[in-house]
């Protein structure tokens, strides 16, 4: 499964609370949005991948620590928030700017949010922890059956 940026497959408190931060954002001018939302198991797998094949071009530059269910993506309780400058993506805040990243990472913790200073996109609910929660089904459509029915439940 690709990159997902949809809100609506988000757990509906965490998602409230995500819209409430891209307001703030949006208020400031920091121009983040939501790069990706919701993660199938095979994606962070694939993700987690990267960077630790040594025969592979990118041996090095690893982009998540977790694997599949050790990340807050599998559940939608977690967002990657990247800047969107001139219709591209970007990692790296405009010259003068460095301190967009910090100014990101408070306004998510006012809201009870908690970034990752070593993935600086990514914004999780304070209460994910994976050693609590039910894993899901490997397989991508198993998965989003089963998030969509977790987050009917609690509507």
């Amino acid at each position: 499964m690709s990159r997902r940026a949809d809100l609506t497959l988000l757990h509906p408190q965490f998602a409230r609370t995500l819209h409430a931060v891209l307001d703030e954002l949006a208020d400031a001018r920091i121009p983040l949005q939501v790069f990706e939302s919701i993660r199938s198991p095979s994606r962070q797998e694939e993700l987690y991948r990267r960077g630790r094949d040594p025969h592979a071009a990118d041996w090095g530059r690893t982009v998540t620590k977790a694997h599949a269910y050790a990340s807050a993506h599998q559940y939608g309780l977690a967002v990657d928030l990247v800047f969107h400058i001139g219709g591209k993506w970007t990692w790296e805040p405009p010259p003068g700017k460095a301190g967009w990243w910090g100014a990101y990472h408070a306004i998510a913790r006012e809201h009870g949010l908690v970034p990752l200073s070593f993935e600086m996109p990514h914004i999780q609910a304070k209460a994910f922890d994976p050693k609590v929660l039910d894993r899901g089904p490997d397989d991508d459509a198993g998965w989003l059956a089963w998030l969509k029915a977790r987050h009917a439940a609690v509507g």
